[in-house]
């Protein structure tokens, strides 16, 4: 028996198959039906009551809460049907409160026990609000809505009959600007505290970072990892959570950037590196911070949808994956006439920070060493045959150093300066209708970001063209207009109406040919690497960049040594 909520004299639990007989006596009685299905509606029978239950059952799969049963505390007798609903009423998506008790029970204060039992667990769902409805001359149930805390909002006409309606609004939770995926306890590391020595040093504590000595563990390295805050405490976990192959560009548009072979080969990389993930997040248990879902690229407009297919053919020809999915065929959320999208069935979605953090305590169970709040100071100092980085409490002195720090690497690789910082807006909501979402959405050319997490929740990022020059700022601080743009989105667009509960920005390093940076820093007789400069994208790439550098640093070589731009370019 799976609990919703308990009350004074009942519980709540969540129906099983073999309720069925329990809604046939409760759904055929006639004085139970004299309220739900009055005529025009025909009379329910025992096939109705059965469907009743099928799709009580189906609600809770898809919204993992739902209508329940309600028994006796005492001797756990039926009683009724109670719990949350999400249904349409007036044309609007909204979470009803139902009840209805078997008539022998009727009197007992058991309706209004049941139905604030089912507003708690509502409150503890993070529902926005909850409404209810009774047919105009059914006193006895606008009294239970009144008794339970709703307010009367006025008639409305409901499967041809006048009913009352009633509503219920949550308090709106206070808003975060702690990004989602770092709103969770975590005990930091200490930092450096006087010197130490180490074959090599990797500095930043993001998926560049932990990529890299993950890359140099496999080859038996096992490095220091400076973080000036926490691992994933940048822009790994102040991203939209995508986990996408190929870079910042769509592949056609690469191909006309960097030439048909590049952008071949960049793109095979990161379905490499994509899939290495996956079996890494295994490896080090995190596999469910992974979601291989499928993405949709989804066009917004007629120049869009044509882009759209210009996309997919340049995939098609390369023999890479991807298919178009006409609107007919969208999900229910972004259905629009004219729409197109194309699906790539390999990208998915990830909680960043569950993932990074993972891999950080893998690497410290084989032997690296990981110091937080210990920033690098610059200059680095390249000697002979060492490399001093300077810590506000201590110094580490490496055979070699990689810095894996995206938009800030110009600051302690001047090389790097065609890399400049850019701010990222994005916002979490409470759990909305599950199901709105079944993958993520990249819409208009990949600007706009979303998806939505299995408990409801939906992520969105994006509007950056709004934020216009304010963007090149290295201060991750939301700003205002993009963050009330985000949230016309949620309405407008995507009709969900579940209050957003974080909201944050993310600095990001942007080139602008738009090429990530990856391999020795010119002038240090390769005792220096870095790799940042992902546009964006950096969730895979920063992997694919921290293996190429990882080869180049333990054998020299590597086959993709050319395969992102050079870190002076």
């Amino acid at each position: 028996m799976i609990l919703a909520f308990t009350a004074e004299r009942l519980l709540g639990r969540r129906p099983e198959p073999s309720d069925a007989e329990h809604y046939c006596r409760l759904f055929l009685d006639p004085e139970v039906t004299r309220w739900l299905d009055p005529p025009p509606s025909p009379p329910s029978d025992a096939q109705a009551a059965r469907d009743s239950l099928e799709r009580d059952l189906d609600h809770w799969e898809r919204h993992g809460f739902g209508p329940a049963i309600l028994v006796d505390g005492r001797d756990g007798a039926f009683l009724g049907r109670g719990g949350l609903n999400w249904t349409t009423v007036a044309g609007e998506f909204a979470v009803e409160l139902p009840w209805a008790l078997l008539p022998a029970r009727w009197g007992e204060g058991l309706a209004t026990e049941a139905a604030r039992a089912a507003l708690a667990w509502a409150r503890d769902l993070e529902l926005s609000e909850v409404m209810s409805l009774a047919l105009i001359d059914n006193h006895a149930s606008q009294r239970v809505m009144q008794k339970a805390g709703l307010r009367r909002e006025g008639e409305i006409e409901h499967d041809g009959l006048p009913h009352v309606r009633y509503r219920l609004r949550f308090p709106r939770p206070s808003t975060s600007t702690v990004p989602f995926w770092q709103d969770r306890p975590y005990a930091p590391r200490p930092a450096l505290n006087g010197d130490v020595r180490c074959e090599v040093c990797v500095i930043g504590g993001g998926i560049g970072g932990v990529a890299t000595a993950h890359h140099l563990a496999e080859r038996g390295i096992h490095s220091v990892l400076l973080e000036a805050a926490t691992v994933a405490g940048g822009a790994s976990g102040r991203n939209g959570g995508f986990l996408i192959a190929g870079a910042a560009p769509m592949y056609h548009e690469t191909s006309r950037l960097w030439g048909a072979l590049r952008a071949r080969r960049v793109h095979q990389a990161t379905l490499d590196g994509q899939a290495a993930l996956v079996r890494l997040a295994e490896e080090v248990g995190a596999a469910g911070a992974l979601r291989i879902t499928g993405l949709l690229r989804l066009a917004m407009d007629e120049e869009e949808a044509s882009d759209v297919l210009a996309h997919h053919a340049a995939l098609a020809r390369d023999g890479f994956p991807g298919e178009i999915v006409e609107a007919s065929e969208l999900p229910d959320a972004v259905r629009r006439p004219g729409r197109r999208a194309l699906l790539t069935p390999h990208d998915g979605a990830m909680h960043p920070v569950e993932l990074v953090r993972s891999i950080a305590r893998d690497l410290e169970r084989r032997g690296v060493r990981i110091l937080e709040f210990t920033p690098a100071v610059a200059p680095l100092a390249v000697q002979r045959d060492h490399v001093v980085v300077a810590t506000p409490r201590g110094r580490v002195v490496a055979d070699r150093v990689v810095v894996a720090l995206d938009s800030q690497l110009a600051g302690l690789v001047l090389a790097a300066s065609a890399i400049r910082p850019r701010r990222l807006n994005a916002c979490a909501t409470a759990p909305a209708l599950r199901g709105l979402l079944p993958m993520p959405v990249y819409a208009r050319h990949g600007t706009e970001y979303v998806q939505q997490l299995p408990d409801g929740r939906v992520v969105l990022g994006g509007f950056s063209d709004l934020d216009g020059d304010a963007s090149w700022t290295a201060e991750a601080v939301a700003s205002e207009p993009v963050q009330g743009r985000l949230d016309r989105y949620l309405r407008e667009e995507l009709g969900v109406r579940a209050p957003v509960t974080h909201r944050w920005a993310g600095i990001v390093g942007y080139a602008e040919d738009p090429l990530p940076r990856c391999g020795p820093v010119p002038g240090t007789d390769e005792r220096v690497f870095g790799l940042g400069g992902y546009n964006g994208t950096g969730n895979v790439q920063a992997f694919v960049a921290a293996r190429i550098v990882s080869e180049l640093l333990t054998t020299g070589e590597s086959a993709d040594a050319d395969l992102y731009a050079p870190v002076d370019a």
